[in-house]
């Protein structure tokens, strides 16, 4: 099965921040960053078809820990209960990113909200990458491959 490699840029018309000085940062642009200027929270869709609802709903940074963590909601949409098991996306022999999720199972048109995942900030450099592999609720069977690359901060 050939996976698919969805990507997305949120840094479209965003203001840049110099991550590799992060260290340095003012409260005020610590709040820029994380952009704290309302409570709509940081939803957005990374899938939303017939089989499987994916969002991106916060993300928040745990400095003393030095992980960044995400929440997800799921929605199962196949006819059947489905196996989802997260990894590292791989380029060229090389892990890219890798997001820390435990494998779950979902029940058919159930909805998995607050799925907790984080990476560690060391491997997160401009964008994350995320591995979602589905398979039917025994693991015997990939039903669909996908690659995710979100790129959340500017390159420099």
């Amino acid at each position: 099965m050939k996976k698919e490699r969805i990507d997305i840029d949120l840094t479209i018309g965003k203001r840049q921040f110099d991550i590799s000085k992060q260290d340095e940062w003012t409260k005020e642009e610590w709040a820029a960053f994380l952009d704290t200027s309302d409570d709509t929270g940081f939803y957005f869709n990374l899938l939303d078809d017939e089989t499987l609802f994916l969002q991106f709903k916060e993300m928040y940074l745990m400095e003393p820990e030095k992980k960044l963590y995400v929440l997800f909601d799921i929605i199962n949409k196949f006819d059947y209960n489905i196996l989802i098991k997260f990894g590292s996306e791989i380029e060229d022999d090389k892990i890219l990113g890798s997001l820390r999720i435990p494998s779950i199972i979902i029940e058919k048109d159930e909805l998995k909200e607050n799925v907790l995942g984080y990476v560690q900030l060391g491997k997160l450099k401009y964008s994350l990458f995320m591995e979602v592999k589905i398979f039917n609720e025994a693991g015997t069977k990939i039903v669909r491959d996908l690659g995710f690359n979100v790129k959340f901060f500017h390159e420099f």
